[in-house]
């Protein structure tokens, strides 16, 4: 299974990884025809593209870059609800 994330890295810039291990494999979401992280989650060839898509750069140290959350244009819901309240 590949492990996908959004990231920021050593120079700032908001990018696309591919996680193995301790490393990130910054993704060149162009060669897929993709702009962001939600065009390749909502991908119907998501299993293919994760795989194959190019590198764009080196492998950095997860430690090297800042995860972000993994949300660009989806449509994201809160409810500030406990669960005692709700039990009532």
């Amino acid at each position: 299974m590949t492990k996908l994330a959004k990231l920021v890295d050593a120079q700032g810039k908001v990018a696309v990884g591919r996680v193995v291990d301790d490393r990130v494999t910054l993704l060149d979401l162009r060669q897929g025809g993709l702009e962001s992280l939600a065009d390749l989650l909502f991908s119907p060839e998501l299993p293919i593209l994760s795989e194959s898509l190019p590198a764009l750069g080196e492998t950095l140290p997860v430690s090297e870059v800042t995860f972000l959350p993994p949300i660009d244009r989806q449509e994201v819901w809160a409810a500030g609800v406990t669960y005692k309240r709700s039990q009532t």
